[in-house]
């Protein structure tokens, strides 16, 4: 009966010691997420600002947030109306489609101050050709898409 209770505590030792680890894990990834996103956000500010986007408009936030989901969840792009503006929204506090038209304002005012260009530099081949204004989902995937090839 002795012998019983000796496993039962080791045991119990055991899951316990377990537990701890995966706690562990749990808190170096969100660390290393938090650094991740950091620097994440420090290549998206540089583009934006390259590409004429002003930080003070509500789009450039909801732009960077979607980039961001896009990088953590690829299949987003996919559903950019259904998942990702939903998603922005909820973190926003605000509505998908508010979530769109900010998107929308952001590029249509780098497009107009002409920098929009400036995507072709950071690409080094000719992405987008003059004159041709991406839509919402283009800038988002051709963001998130070098996001992820950069990580």
């Amino acid at each position: 009966m002795n012998s019983d209770f000796g496993k039962l505590g080791f045991i119990a030792s055991d899951n316990i010691e377990r537990q701890n680890q995966i706690t562990e894990q749990k808190t170096e990834q969100a660390i290393e997420i938090r650094v991740n996103d950091k620097a994440l956000d420090e290549r998206l500010a540089g583009i934006f600002i390259s590409s004429g986007i002003p930080p003070h408009i509500r789009g450039y936030q909801f732009l960077r947030e979607a980039v961001k989901q896009a990088v953590k969840n690829p299949n987003m792009i996919n559903s950019i109306t259904k998942q990702l503006y939903p998603a922005v929204a909820d973190k926003f506090s605000t509505s998908p489609s508010k979530v769109e038209r900010a998107i929308r304002h952001a590029i249509e005012v780098a497009w107009s101050r002409g920098k929009i260009e400036n995507i072709n530099n950071i690409y080094g081949i000719r992405v987008l050709s003059k004159g041709e204004k991406p839509t919402n989902g283009e800038l988002i995937a051709l963001l998130s898409d070098k996001m992820m090839l950069e990580m």
